[in-house]
């Protein structure tokens, strides 16, 4: 019972027999504790006929609430009996007979509480309160339901057309609504309502961040911060030493200060040899190719194999970079045919498997053109002046490094020969015939690489640019979709045929939303009738036709 009573728009008859203490009955009770205010109880007492003689001062007191008070008061009915009812009485003969029975009762002084009229119309007054109080919050409750109803058919769509003139005015619409969703997300910073995986241009600016980052961690260590060692520390041979401070000429068996292992525990060790040294690979390199040229000439064959191993480190990083944009820009395809084609749709369905497979072609083209690009890399070339401005630079600080290193403060030079000795003595260090060419062809890579580096980003970007998210790229889409559907009668016919079940969903919803339209309209016309107070004269009857309408 509790279900029932506790709905706010519910009405309580509070049945209490007459021949019963109320003290026994908990239905008074267990309304209370659900209509506090006792705004929609009524109390009901039924089977007076059965009151013992001399007990019917106690009812009276409980009909004249003085036993316990309700805000809307006691009624007292009289049913027909089980002899009545075998009889066929009739409701009208009975409403005759149980009047007849009070008027001549204990009660007789208190009609107006007396009967089934009585209490219907105070049923009525009770319920036309509860109707005004609820009013409100049934509109909305209605309304809400409308919008829901609204919402869902909007999702489902309007019914497919039937012939192929209305399917392909129907599907350049829906494509022109994807390409229009999908070139917004493809080239604005922040979309809204676009889920975060399917923002291409941030994922895209993002991408490139972590691109260049990635490019700038890749060089091979121009300046000896790459090398590896081993050492002698102590009698033990330690492995995977790394200088403290790099710089690319090392001595073999001269002390240095190095970082060992993950820690970096600093130790003074003796360098007895090494794991990776980029001047002696340089060395080895040149050593190979030359031939029957003077050793102080540079050979541009050494330069570009040189450029050639150490750019293949660049491709992981290029197609990582892409794989991202692609998997951004097939997330926000998804999302935007999500956004322009009806739920459960089987255009949605196949339009998905469209940008899957046209994804995928796009895929094959950038991984041929970033080969390409790696390929053209990988044989230098450049007009770029900044490349000799760099190279200079480069040099000039390698000649003060080794100057400062060797050349003492001026206060211990004595004469202009002790000057000069120290100088000759720096100069000789770095400019001896193989260690000299060695450190120029050094310079000019780390030169280059300034160039190259930054340069092979941008080209990447673009051709990753080029193959997906460019504005053209994107409007060359609908005339692929559009050639690929309206030209196939067969493939139209498919996608725009529709599940019985959506059919039968959509005319569900219909006949919902047109049932909550008259609801709402019933009740907006009602609105004057409610707005009037009930009495005896049986102006209810309006109220509650308006309310079985709605």
């Amino acid at each position: 019972i509790k279900k029932y009573i506790v709905q706010p728009r519910t009405i309580i008859l509070a049945t209490i027999p007459a021949n019963v203490d109320i003290a026994t009955v908990d239905v008074l009770q267990r309304a209370e504790e659900i209509d506090q205010a006792g705004a929609r109880t009524i109390g009901v007492i039924t089977k007076p006929d059965l009151v013992d003689r001399g007990a019917e001062s106690e009812v009276l007191a409980v009909l004249t609430g003085q036993r316990k008070r309700l805000l809307h008061g006691y009624y007292m009915v009289k049913n027909r009996s089980q002899y009545q009812l075998n009889e066929n009485v009739s409701l009208a003969e009975a409403r005759d007979m149980e009047m007849n029975f009070f008027e001549q009762s204990f009660y007789k002084d208190h009609l107006p509480r007396l009967g089934i009229n009585a209490l219907s119309k105070a049923l009525t007054k009770v319920l036309v309160q509860t109707i005004r109080n609820s009013l409100p919050a049934m509109m909305q409750e209605i309304e809400t339901k409308l919008n829901e109803c609204r919402k869902e058919l909007k999702q489902i769509g309007p019914s497919a057309p039937k012939d192929l003139k209305g399917m392909r005015r129907e599907l350049r619409t829906i494509v022109r609504n994807f390409i229009l969703h999908l070139g917004q997300i493809a080239s604005t910073a922040s979309p809204k309502h676009v889920p975060s995986d399917a923002c291409v241009w941030n994922i895209t600016l993002e991408s490139r961040r972590r691109f260049l980052e990635k490019m700038k961690g890749s060089h091979p260590g121009f300046d000896g911060e790459k090398d590896t060692f081993i050492g002698n520390y102590e009698g033990k041979e330690l492995k995977g030493l790394k200088l403290i401070a790099p710089r690319s000429i090392v001595d073999l068996h001269s002390d240095e200060t190095v970082i060992e292992g993950k820690e970096g525990r600093e130790l003074e060790v003796e360098i007895v040899g090494y794991e990776r040294y980029i001047r002696d690979e340089v060395k080895e390199l040149m050593r190979e190719k030359r031939g029957r040229e003077m050793s102080v000439f540079l050979k541009p064959e050494v330069f570009v194999s040189l450029v050639e191993s150490y750019t293949e480190d660049w491709k992981g990083n290029a197609i990582e970079f892409q794989k991202r944009v692609s998997k951004a820009f097939l997330a926000a395809a998804h999302h935007a045919i999500d956004e322009s084609c009806p739920e459960n749709n089987t255009l949605r369905k196949s339009l998905k498997q469209f940008m899957e497979s046209w994804v995928n072609k796009r895929d094959k083209q950038a991984a041929r053109n970033l080969r390409e690009i790696l390929r053209k890399e990988q044989h230098p070339q450049t007009e770029n002046p900044a490349f000799v401005a760099e190279y200079q630079r480069i040099r000039e600080a390698k000649v003060k490094e080794s100057f400062e290193a060797e050349i003492p403060a001026l206060d211990e030079l004595k004469t202009r020969e002790d000057l000069l000795a120290h100088f000759m003595k720096a100069y000789h260090k770095t400019h001896d015939i193989e260690g000299h060419s060695v450190q120029e062809m050094l310079n000019m890579l780390k030169a280059y690489w300034m160039i190259a580096d930054p340069r092979y980003v941008d080209n990447i970007s673009m051709e990753v640019d080029s193959c997906y998210t460019q504005p053209d790229v994107v409007k060359s889409l609908e005339d692929e979709i559009f050639d690929d559907y309206g030209e196939n009668e067969e493939k139209l016919k498919f996608v725009f045929t529709e599940d019985e079940f959506e059919v039968h969903k959509r005319e569900s919803l219909l006949e919902k939303k047109n049932l909550l339209k008259k609801a709402c309209a019933t009740l907006n016309k009602s609105l004057g009738v409610y707005g009037h107070d009930y009495d005896s004269d049986g102006s209810e009857a309006d109220m509650l036709d308006g309310w079985s309408r709605c």
